[in-house]
């Protein structure tokens, strides 16, 4: 017999929630992903106070951003691909994957207005996604650690 979903702060939490490794690895790269894009914005106003080495490391930084991003979506892909999370773990990463890509090509090719207005649009996409991660309850670990017995502390050993 099947328990009914619980219900949570945005309505009904599915039985089958995100494996606790896979929730981890999404909020690693999702935290990743925000240090960077907040870097790069940091690189770039020092690019643009006259700091121009800071637009090598600003290029660097958005191959880095780029690829992250790519790998963001098929860790999207393989949670949802196993039946777990919502749509959104894959659509969302792919639509900022896609962003950054077109920002990356708009940056080489100098388009500057949109550049700039596509990497405000970015950091908040990105933002969102992390938020999302970490806010969905992990899981509890399971079949770790040693079990206590009756009368036995759980506590630090003497």
């Amino acid at each position: 017999m099947s328990r009914a979903p619980e219900p949570g702060p945005n309505g009904p939490v599915p039985q089958e929630s995100i494996p606790r490794p896979a929730l981890l690895a999404l909020r690693t790269t999702t935290t990743s992903l925000a240090v960077l894009t907040l870097a790069q914005a940091t690189f770039a106003g020092s690019f643009l106070s006259g700091r121009y080495e800071m637009l090598m490391v600003h290029r660097t930084n958005a191959l880095v951003i780029a690829a992250v991003s790519l790998g963001q979506t098929a860790l999207g892909v393989l949670i949802r691909g196993s039946g777990y999370g919502p749509n959104r773990l894959i659509w969302v990463p792919a639509l900022v994957a896609a962003a950054v890509i077109g920002q990356t090509w708009l940056g080489f090719a100098r388009v500057l207005g949109v550049h700039v207005t596509l990497g405000v649009l970015i950091v908040s996409g990105v933002l969102g996604v992390a938020r999302w991660s970490w806010r969905t309850p992990l899981p509890p670990r399971t079949g770790h650690g040693r079990q206590t017995g009756a009368g036995e502390s759980a506590g630090v050993a003497s």
